[in-house]
């Protein structure tokens, strides 16, 4: 893996300190906080954006039909209720806190099972992903060590290591 190396502080901030839990009326699961940045428009404020999986928003999405007088005919539009996001606060590996806010579901898409969501929490958040270094993709090679987190079932978040299975993959 290159210079990539993980030691336990940076999987901790990396990986398991920015993950979310997601929640609907029904049903939720793992998030993850890909932007936490200030508002432009807004000096003081942060936008927040976690991404999680369009299956776990499904239930909070729905379609409906109405007509349009403009258009003088029924269009179908989808209907987004909030969703609830925890974001955790922690001392070392143990979870100290959970601090829930709303989220209105900003994007969506069936096909690729993502989604994600925008927090009203206006606050900066300390811990967000980000992507494996692209100068250093070439260097990978099937059985190199990964870690995931997440909160499947709903489960406060824990790690998984695994190892690379598969390079031909291509995401635009």
């Amino acid at each position: 893996m290159g210079d990539y190396k993980m030691n336990q502080e940076i999987l901790h901030e990396k990986v398991l300190y920015p993950v979310t839990r997601v929640r609907t009326a029904k049903a939720g699961g793992s998030g993850v906080v890909v932007y936490s940045k200030e508002d432009p428009d807004k000096p003081g404020e942060f936008i927040n954006v976690v991404l999680t999986c369009e299956h776990v928003i499904n239930d909070a999405v729905t379609v409906k039909s109405e007509w349009d007088s403009l258009l003088k005919r029924e269009i179908k539009k989808d209907v987004a209720e909030e969703v609830t996001v925890e974001v955790f606060d922690y001392i070392g590996s143990k979870i100290a806190s959970a601090n829930s806010t709303q989220a209105e579901i900003i994007a969506y898409d069936k096909n690729h099972d993502l989604a994600a969501v925008r927090l009203t929490n206006i606050k900066p958040l300390d811990y967000v992903s980000t992507l494996y270094p692209e100068s250093q993709i070439e260097g990978l090679k099937l059985f190199d060590e990964v870690w995931t987190s997440g909160c499947s079932l709903l489960h406060d978040p824990f790690a998984n290591k695994g190892e690379l299975t598969y390079l031909r993959e291509m995401i635009d």
